[in-house]
This record gives structure tokens, C-alpha cells and sequence, in this order.
């Protein structure tokens, strides 16, 4: 019991020192050599004139000692430089008022000292902060793959189901072999009657060539491709209605009728060209349809529309020839073709992509539904907290992926159901047939004798229904697989945060977007500008030039060449030369270079901060180490939401330790080990990102600025003293009072100096007989205070040794006590109440088993009377297990209470030895 008493001891009189205040309030320059001495000497109790660094470490346990572990190991770093283990007083003493501490006190006062993290603690805000980044971070990391499989096998789908290079090579052919139907320009096809004249010699000729040496199966277009009926010529005309300008502008414009035909519902109408009709008599039927005409200025736009089929690469195509009749004086030509596979899973292994893809969304759905059902049922705020931009944008891509294999399966079904039955619906077969069996192609009359015309063109028209959808599906899903690799980009944007080193990309763009976007300000204020001149320079002249729209466009992609200037007149040559210029010098050379360094600089920022991180390869190891340890722990996303629940929060105290973790989840059945992992993750979170406190230059003017404050205060301090002790009464006053008596009379001397020196000379010795009074005169207070206080402290020890002597007595009772409840407790402990408890009731079962009859009773010889006394004692002894039970308990449950009274014992000991110290 003395090691104790004597460590009580210690640390009350380490409390008592005056250091720990001055440290405290950021008084450094107070700390005197002799108040290290006095820390030395409690310290070194065993005076061997030095101390250890676990010594100096043990100041963790004194109360009045406001410095944490951290401060503590520099100090002891600073006090121990040779590393010898052993620090005496003087480098104590530098190590305080001149090493790492007295650094922290300074930054402490500037508000810029580094946070105190405790290992065994957190605030509940950085617990969650880093819940989320770890949650974040794990969801991209495991996502990843998820990804690269989703990209790979929406890859695979597409290529399987949208053949584009067998595509080309159908359009290839068809250019190769038939170049006059492809570049209409190059036969001048620029209104009706050329319209009408490529299509009679060059069209019906071209595609019905009905040449037995080159295609010997009727119908055949470049050997390969099988027409399903012949060409379709639509058309989507307007009815004439007047014109909506006045009636004499009407007048000149169509004096015939004053009808205009660009205004008013588009109507269609259609002309079928089986190409089991000869080749005259297709001619035959277009020269009729130019007679009526057919073609003439109220039509809008006009197609020649053929279905073909390829067995050898599976594909159905749809050509068209779109001739185009707008408010252009000339009408435009377009080629369209739409190639799409006709037996989609021909292959049983065209299935594999499908269900890959099917199974990936299935999972990222359900992946994103574990994490969406809780924060739906925690409320608003957390289903906000769930729906951040990336999960948006991740809910984006899966919703899209999943919209595209449904449209593709629409599309399947149309492919395998609906082209099919119209195909077959055609009489295809009965009217080659026919051509077989005449050995020529057929006219009217033959056609009709197997199908009616008019039946002929429903069937057509059935087919190119069904075709025209598939087409304009077909495109459409083109352009749905291209977007959503694009939400791709995305996706893998998202999982990309998981590593720093994949993450610069995504934060160079995030960190240069500010710029870029007031950089994009002035560029489009001066690029509209140069589009809008070229427009009204260079407009009449060249198509790009032509609009607005075309002007922004044509103005970024191409410039205007040497031939276009020469034809402008002189003064407008200047203009271009100069627009042409000065475009290419201020926008394509200079602004554009200014983005890219606009860019470059925010990588090399983003680059230098993210440091040396690791690796993709070391992160996932350590993910996987992580997911190991954390097998059995609570979801970290559930524990988010539960936390971030504004109405009934699990953990509403701001402190976090793991005892409150614990008990805060206790009905989710969280472990200690769950509650301890999540603390010291946090703290380390917290420890990586804890900002090192730099002191720049208004730093240092503050600290001068305090320093000379510090000397003010200090100087009026002694100035206040000098008066105090002035004013003050005996003998001190009567001695001061006959040393400036006896100065005074030496100053009146007749000697008086005469030089600058020797008045110099005078002054120094006025000034130190002046200090050597003021010392006097000190030392005779602080012999005065001194003597009072040695009273003081001789009343204060008879004090304090009669209150030990009651304390001690107090003491050795409560020991006394203690030590009967402990053996108390040991023999309760052993005895087995449990097991004995039931022994009266069994006693009186089996008596009443056994004799609980008269019968047995008269057998036994036993009368009723006694069987009452056995049952009156059997209870007796049960009730007196129960009271001993009960006085056990009570025992046992008080004993916190008299460790507790004699904690406070003990303190209240420490007290009057506190005051004697002072």
C-alpha cells in the first residue's frame, strides 16, 4: 500500500507546480530555469540527477497537465537529442521554452495547432465522412469489373445483332456494280424533267437489267442481293391551296390558279414495279406516269424504295432513293440504305451475349435495389442522401441498357414474326414460276393471271410496311447501343474514383471546368462573331457560308480558300484576306492553344496533389484483406443511413466511442470487433487528411505584435511595483527614504561634472543606486511574504496531520469492512445456491408421493400431524435459502458503493496537502 500512497503523492505534488499554468495560458516566457528544477526534483525522486523519457511520459496522468500523448514524445524527442536516455534539468529545460512545445504554444495562440485525435474516440460527423468515402470508394472498386463486363459483353450484343461490316460490304457492292444509281449528281438530276429522264435510262435499266447470262434467277440485283418484289415508287404530295401573299403578287407568281402546293398535310401515293414485269413494260408504265404527270411540282419528296435479301451474309436491306422537291430551286438527292441481320439467333451461340447481358443489368439492379430500399425506408432524407449524381447516372445507364435489349427484342419479334408472314403472303414464288415456264419475263396480262394488280400492290405495300419499320427501328436502336456506350464513359468515370491514379482524369476535368467554362464565354462571343461575318461575306457564294446554323458549323470545320476570294470584287477581297487572317491567328492558333493549357495546368495541379498513390494492383489486395476482416460487420451503407436519419438518429451524441457504437446498434446485433474497426478507421481517415498548419508572413507580424505587447505589460509591471512599494510602510520606507537622503546630499556636491561624459557617467551611478534600492527594498517584501508564509504553511501541516490521522482511522476501518465483504463474497461464491434451492420442494414432493394417501400413511405408521411438520420445515428451510440469496445480492451490489466512497476518500486526503504545497 505505501507504492501507492507514495505515487498519490507524486502526482499531487506534480499538480501543485505553477509550470502547467504558464504552459496552459501560453506563458512560455514565464517558465523560469527554477521552475523546471522544481519539476526535475519531483521527477527525480530517487536523485540521481537525471530522468527517463517514460518518466517525462508519465506525465500523462496528472490532471493539471494540459499536454496530450503527442506533445509529450516531442518533448521528450527535444529533452533526449543525444539519445542517451537519460535528460538532466538544463535539457528539460530547453527542450519546454525552446523546442517543440513552446512551437505548438505559439501556433496554439495563432489558432493554428494541429488537432488532438484520440485512438479511443471521434466526432460523429467524421465517422460518417468516412463511412461515405469508404463506402464510395469499395462500390467503385467492386464496380469496376461490373463495368469492363457490361462494356465487353453490350459490345458483344451489338456486334452480334447489328452486323455492320457485312452492312458495307452490301453497300459496297451495290456502288461497284451500279454506280450510276449512286451518284445522281454526276448525271445532272437537278429538277423534274432530268428526274424523270436518269430514271428512264438509267434506273429501270439499271436495277430490271434482266440479263440471263449475268442474273439467271429473276429478281437478283449484283448477284447476291434477291429483290423480295421489285421497286416501289412513293410519293408525298400536297394539294395546291392559294397562295398566302396578296392577290397580285399571287397572280404573277401563278396566274393559271394562284395555288402554291408548300403549305397544307402531306399525302402519299404509290406505284409498284414487280420486277416479273419485262423491262419494256416497266418503261412502258413510267412513260404513262410522266404523261399524267405523275411527278410534278406539288410533290414534296419522292422515294424509289427496293427490299433485298442476302442468304449468304443473313441480312435484309432497304434502299432508297429520296429525291427531295423543297424551297431549294434544284432538287436534292439522297441514298439510304439500312441493312439488318433476318435470322438474328440463327447461331444457338448468338443467345450467350444476350443472357450475359440480361444477368449483368439483373445484377447491377440488384445491387443498387440493396442499397435504394433502405434509404427509401429511412424517409426523404434518406433516399436524397442515396440519389447522388453518380447514382443517377449509373441508374441511367442500367435503366438504358435494359431499354436497349427490350427494343432490340421488339425489333426480334418483327424480324421473326411479322416480315416473314407478309413475305409469304407475296405470291413470289408462283409468279417466278410463271417466268420459268414461259422462259421470258411477263407482261400485264400474265401478271394478272396469277395476281391481280391491285392485290399486287397491297401485298407490296404490306411488305414495304413492315420493312420501313424495321428500318426506322433498326436506326434507332443504332443510335440507343452508340448513346449508351457514351452513359458508359460514365460508369466507368464513376468507378475510376476508386484509385487515385485512375482518378486524374475525372478531377482534371472537375478542377478545369470553372476555367473552361468562362474560357468557353469569351471563345463563343468572338467565334459567333467571325461565324456571323462569314455568313454575310462568304453567304452567297458557298454552300457553308449559306445559313447561320451552317456558318457556325462551316466556320469551326473548314476556312474559305484562294479560289473563293478571287471572285469577290476588291474591297470585299480585303475584307475575306483580313477575316481569313486574323481567324486563323486569334481563334484556331491562339484561344485554342489557351484551352489546352488550361487543361495541362489543372492535370499537373491535380497530378501533384494526389502525391505517389498507390495501386490499382495494391488497392485491390488491400480490398480484399479488408472485405475479409469485415466479413461478418454490418453494411456500411445501412449504418449511413441509420446515422444520417435527421428524425431518430441511432447515434444523436456527437462524441463516438466504441461502447456507444455498440450500444447504439445493439438491436442490429453489432459486435465489439465492428464498433472498434470502424473507430480506428476513422481515426486514421482522420489522421491522413489532417492539414499540417503552415505559419506564413502575417503569422510572424502577429507574433512581434504579441512579443511587444508582452514587453508593455511587463514594463508597466514593474513600473506598478516601483510605486507599490514606494507606498509601502516601516522600515523598508525609512532606509529607502535616508539612501535618497544621502544621494541627494552627494548630488549637491560642489563637484560638478562638466564634460558629456562625466554627466553620462553620473547618470549610470543615479540609475544604480536606484536598482540597488528598488533590490533592497524587493528583497525586504519578499523576506516579509516569506516569513507570513512559512506561518501560514506550519498551521496548515497541524492541520493536515490531524485530518490524516481521521482519514487513516477512516481508512483502516473501511479496509477492515472490505475485507469481510470480500471474504463474504468468496464463501457466497462458493457455496452452489442453484443446486440446493430445490431440495425442499423435492422433499416435500417425494413425502407427498410417496405417503400423500391414508393408506400409505397407516402402512407406514405415520400420522397426518407429522407429515404437517415435515412440510412446515421443508418450507422454513427454502424461505431461509431465499433471504441468504437476497443478503448476498445485496452485498454483492453495494460494493461499487464502497470502492466509490473510498475513491472520494482518498481525494478528499489529497486536499489539504494541496494547500500546504501552496
Amino acid at each position: 500500500m505505501a507504492q501507492p500512497e507514495e505515487m498519490q503523492d507524486k502526482i499531487m505534488q506534480l499538480n501543485s507546480l505553477q509550470i502547467w499554468t504558464k504552459i496552459s495560458d501560453g506563458d512560455l516566457h514565464l517558465v523560469t530555469f527554477k521552475d523546471v528544477q522544481e519539476l526535475f526534483h519531483v521527477m527525480d525522486d530517487n536523485k540521481k540527477g537525471f530522468v527517463s523519457g517514460s518518466d517525462l511520459m508519465m506525465l500523462q496522468a496528472v490532471a493539471g497537465v494540459k499536454l496530450s500523448e503527442q506533445d509529450l514524445r516531442e518533448l521528450v524527442r527535444d529533452a533526449d537529442k543525444d539519445g542517451s536516455g537519460n535528460i538532466s534539468a538544463e535539457e528539460l529545460y530547453d527542450a519546454i521554452t525552446k523546442g517543440a512545445i513552446a512551437f505548438n504554444v505559439v501556433k496554439e495562440n495563432l489558432r493554428k495547432k494541429e488537432v488532438e485525435l484520440k485512438s479511443h474516440q471521434c466526432e460523429r460527423e467524421k465517422l460518417i465522412e468516412w463511412m461515405k468515402w469508404e463506402y464510395e470508394t469499395s462500390t467503385a472498386l467492386w464496380s469496376l469489373p461490373t463495368v469492363i463486363g457490361t462494356c465487353v459483353t453490350f459490345a458483344l450484343v451489338a456486334s452480334t445483332h447489328i452486323d455492320l461490316f457485312s452492312a458495307f460490304r452490301i453497300h459496297q457492292g451495290m456502288e461497284a456494280n451500279f454506280p450510276s444509281i449512286i451518284n445522281v449528281v454526276k448525271y445532272k438530276v437537278v429538277d423534274i424533267r432530268t428526274t424523270n429522264i436518269w430514271t428512264r435510262q438509267w434506273y429501270i435499266p439499271t436495277i430490271f437489267r434482266q440479263d440471263p447470262a449475268y442474273d439467271p434467277v429473276p429478281g437478283r440485283v449484283t448477284a447476291m442481293n434477291q429483290m423480295i418484289f421489285g421497286a416501289r415508287m412513293s410519293k408525298f404530295y400536297r394539294d395546291p391551296v392559294p397562295c398566302p401573299v396578296n392577290e397580285v403578287i399571287r397572280d404573277v407568281y401563278n396566274s393559271r390558279s394562284g395555288s402554291c402546293y408548300y403549305h397544307g398535310e402531306l399525302k402519299e401515293s404509290s406505284v409498284v414495279f414487280p420486277y416479273h414485269l419485262a423491262q419494256p413494260v416497266l418503261l412502258d408504265m413510267f412513260e404513262n406516269m410522266t404523261q399524267i404527270p405523275w411527278l410534278d411540282e406539288a410533290v414534296a419528296t419522292m422515294e424509289y424504295q427496293i427490299l433485298t435479301y442476302n442468304a449468304n451474309l443473313n441480312h435484309f436491306t432497304l434502299y432508297i432513293h429520296q429525291f427531295i422537291n423543297d424551297l431549294n430551286p434544284e432538287i436534292r438527292h439522297r441514298f439510304q440504305h439500312e441493312s439488318f441481320i433476318a435470322e438474328p439467333y440463327l447461331s444457338g451461340a448468338s443467345f450467350i451475349p444476350d443472357v450475359l447481358l440480361l444477368l449483368l443489368c439483373l445484377r447491377s439492379v440488384y445491387l443498387n435495389l440493396k442499397e435504394l430500399l433502405p434509404a427509401v425506408m429511412a424517409g426523404l432524407d434518406g433516399f436524397l442522401t442515396y440519389m447522388t449524381g453518380w447514382k443517377v447516372v449509373e441508374w441511367t445507364s442500367i435503366i438504358f441498357s435494359m431499354a436497349c435489349f427490350g427494343f432490340w427484342m421488339s425489333i426480334n419479334m418483327e424480324l421473326s414474326v411479322d416480315l416473314p408472314r407478309v413475305i409469304a403472303a407475296y405470291p413470289k414464288g408462283e409468279l417466278d414460276a410463271a417466268i420459268r415456264e414461259k422462259g421470258h419475263y411477263l407482261s400485264l396480262d400474265e401478271l394478272e393471271e396469277t395476281v391481280s394488280m391491285e392485290d399486287l400492290v397491297r401485298l407490296c405495300g404490306d411488305v414495304m410496311r413492315v420493312g420501313s419499320k424495321i428500318r426506322d427501328e433498326h436506326e434507332l436502336m443504332r443510335t440507343m447501343f452508340a448513346v449508351n456506350f457514351i452513359a458508359l464513359i460514365f460508369r466507368f468515370f464513376l468507378s475510376f474514383q476508386a484509385n487515385p491514379r485512375l482518378d486524374i482524369v475525372v478531377q482534371t476535368l472537375v478542377d478545369c471546368t470553372p476555367n473552361v467554362a468562362h474560357f468557353f464565354i469569351v471563345f463563343s462571343a468572338i467565334f459567333t462573331c467571325y461565324a456571323f461575318a462569314g455568313h454575310f461575306l462568304f453567304g452567297g457564294i458557298m454552300e457553308g457560308y449559306s445559313t447561320v446554323l451552317a456558318s457556325l458549323f462551316f466556320c469551326y470545320r473548314g476556312s474559305v480558300g484562294f479560289d473563293v476570294l478571287k471572285e469577290m470584287p476588291v474591297g470585299e477581297q480585303v475584307l475575306g484576306y483580313s477575316w481569313v487572317l486574323s481567324y486563323q491567328l486569334l481563334v484556331s492558333s491562339l484561344i485554342l492553344s489557351m484551352l489546352i493549357g488550361i487543361v495541362f495546368g489543372s492535370y499537373y495541379a491535380v497530378q501533384g496533389a494526389a502525391g505517389q498513390p498507390q495501386t490499382l494492383w495494391e488497392q485491390v489486395r488491400k480490398a480484399i484483406q479488408t472485405a475479409a476482416e469485415t466479413r461478418n460487420f454490418m453494411s456500411l451503407w445501412t449504418l449511413i443511413v441509420l446515422l444520417e436519419d435527421d428524425d431518430y438518429p441511432a447515434h444523436p451524441q456527437k462524441t463516438v466511442t466504441a461502447l456507444s457504437l455498440k450500444k447504439a446498434f445493439e438491436k442490429e446485433k453489432m459486435s465489439r470487433q465492428n464498433a472498434e474497426y470502424l473507430l480506428r478507421k476513422t481515426v486514421e481517415y482522420a489522421k491522413d487528411r489532417l492539414e499540417q498548419p503552415v505559419l506564413d508572413l502575417p503569422d510572424a507580424v502577429k507574433i512581434i505584435g504579441n512579443s511587444f505587447n508582452v514587453m508593455q505589460k511587463n514594463e508597466e509591471t514593474l513600473e506598478q511595483s516601483a510605486i507599490l512599494l514606494q507606498k509601502s510602510v516601516g522600515s523598508d520606507s525609512l532606509l529607502v527614504g535616508m539612501r535618497k537622503q544621502e544621494r541627494r546630499a552627494r548630488t549637491q556636491e560642489p563637484t560638478a561634472p562638466k564634460t558629456s561624459l562625466e554627466i553620462l557617467e553620473k547618470g549610470v551611478e543615479n540609475l544604480d543606486e536606484m536598482l540597488a534600492d528598488l533590490k533592497y527594498s524587493q528583497e525586504r517584501t519578499i523576506q516579509i511574504i516569506s516569513t507570513k508564509l512559512e506561518e501560514e504553511r506550519h498551521a496548515t501541516l497541524a492541520r493536515h496531520h490531524r485530518l490524516q490521522g481521521l482519514l487513516e482511522e477512516f481508512k483502516g476501518r473501511l479496509v477492515r469492512g472490505q475485507r469481510g465483504i470480500s471474504r463474504l463474497k468468496s464463501f457466497m461464491g462458493a457455496a452452489d445456491f442453484a443446486s440446493i434451492q430445490h431440495i425442499p420442494e423435492q422433499m416435500e414432493n417425494d413425502l407427498m408421493r410417496c405417503f400423500g394417501s391414508r393408506p400409505a400413511l397407516a402402512r407406514e405408521m405415520l400420522q397426518p400431524s407429522q407429515v404437517n411438520m415435515l412440510e412446515r420445515q421443508c418450507r422454513e428451510i427454502q424461505q431461509q435459502l431465499q433471504d441468504v440469496s437476497e443478503e448476498f445480492r445485496s452485498l454483492t451490489d453495494c460494493q461499487p458503493t464502497l470502492w466509490d466512497l473510498t475513491i472520494k476518500c482518498r481525494k478528499l486526503k489529497a486536499l489539504p496537502e494541496q494547500r500546504v504545497s501552496f
